[in-house]
């Protein structure tokens, strides 16, 4: 049945495939979060980038909402680690501190396009329809003004 279903996991060059989608998705999200200089919430520095700065360099704002434990840490996690490892390279300048999050976030916004390309491909059998559903997923005004912002929902 796999074979018929039009899948190309197992053909071959289909993980090639799937790299360059991957790398034209993250340039493409890497330059909307460059691009993206505004904000329109407060809680896009207050749900991540706060919590993580507060996390690997000891200081640093919490809301209240993390003193009650009402959120979760799994996506402040990540630019955690991208503040540590930022750190342990001794970068931890202004500007990494300040766009590491976003440039993390353009990643997870990418690996978001993609999948959206191989859910399409497997739903329609289709490549055409896979390329259609990646270029509206890139294209989509709303998921370019708030899919590389650091909301955690945004990873959601």
């Amino acid at each position: 049945r796999a074979a018929s279903s039009g899948s190309s996991a197992s053909a071959p060059g289909a993980g090639y495939a799937t790299s360059r989608l991957f790398a034209f998705c993250f340039a493409f999200r890497l330059a909307n979060a460059f691009a993206v200089r505004t904000y329109f919430n407060a809680d896009e520095f207050w749900q991540g980038p706060e919590v993580a700065h507060r996390a690997v360099f000891g200081y640093g704002h919490l809301t209240w909402e993390w003193h009650r434990g009402l959120r979760g840490y799994a996506h402040v996690a990540i630019f955690a680690g991208v503040y540590k490892l930022a750190a342990m390279l001794g970068a931890d300048t202004t500007f990494v501190i300040a766009w590491g999050p976003r440039v993390a976030q353009a990643a997870i916004a990418a690996v978001g396009d993609v999948y959206t390309h191989e859910l399409a491909r497997r739903w329609f059998r289709s490549a055409s329809a896979a390329r259609y559903a990646a270029f509206c997923s890139l294209t989509c005004w709303f998921n370019f003004f708030c899919g590389v912002r650091t909301f955690s929902n945004c990873l959601e």
